[in-house]
């Protein structure tokens, strides 16, 4: 019997720019609170709070944005590109259908992120703490999660097309009803999957698969020994 053929691993997603050589004078530095349906270009925004902001479909293109705190803030239908979101601290933020395209969070502290919907297209999260994360619905595409800590990360029904995540923990992957294609997952560290049967174009450690061996399995039908009293899964 031939030995069968290996799957070639998913090609590793570089970050999008760290702006760490960009210098911010480059840049115009504002303190004032972002105003709905405007359009911040080139812009440094930093120092002002925006605790319970209601601006939705803002645009900010190659802005970096530092230090801020946006808990209840709402910006959902807003366009970012080319943006550096830098240790931002929310402890709820709503930016549902909203754009992004080449963007780094780093060192970002935030609660519950409401994203469903959206596109994210180039987008790093890099170190940092998110409790929850949703993206249900979601187009997602070179996207790389590194260094993070995410409580839960719901992608039900979202496309994904190359999602990388390297040294990071997810506590709850949420994958009812999603597609994946080229999504590497070896170098996380997944406490619980909620949807086994949508891994179905990722790739995993073998760590992985011997945790996964027993959901696994209930979803094939097979019934393994001493496993009768747990519940089907999901």
């Amino acid at each position: 019997m031939p030995a069968a053929r290996r799957r070639p691993a998913a090609t590793p997603v570089p970050l999008p720019q760290t702006w760490a050589d960009r210098d911010d004078a480059e840049l115009t530095a504002r303190t004032e609170r972002l105003r709905s349906g405007e359009r911040y270009d080139g812009v440094h925004l930093t120092g002002a709070a925006h605790a319970g902001t209601y601006c939705p479909d803002v645009r900010l293109l190659e802005c970096a944005v530092r230090g801020m705190r946006w808990d209840s803030a709402t910006l959902s239908g807003s366009e970012f590109i080319d943006v550096l979101l830098d240790e931002v601290a929310a402890s709820t933020l709503t930016v549902t259908s909203s754009t992004w395209r080449d963007v780094l969070w780093r060192g970002c502290r935030l609660g519950a992120v409401q994203a469903y919907g959206s596109s994210w297209h180039g987008v790093g999260i890099e170190g940092g703490r998110w409790d929850y994360l949703n993206l249900r619905g979601s187009q997602l595409e070179r996207v790389r999660v590194d260094g993070c800590h995410l409580g839960e990360l719901d992608l039900g029904e979202a496309a994904v097309r190359e999602l990388t995540v390297t040294d990071s923990r997810i506590d709850r992957l949420v994958l009812t009803h999603a597609r994946l294609t080229a999504v590497d997952l070896r170098g996380a560290e997944l406490a619980e999957i909620v949807g086994v049967a949508e891994l179905s174009g990722a790739t995993i450690s073998e760590q992985h698969l011997h945790d996964l061996a027993r959901p696994m399995a209930r979803i094939l039908g097979i019934v393994v020994d001493g496993d009768e009293d747990r519940p089907p899964a999901e």
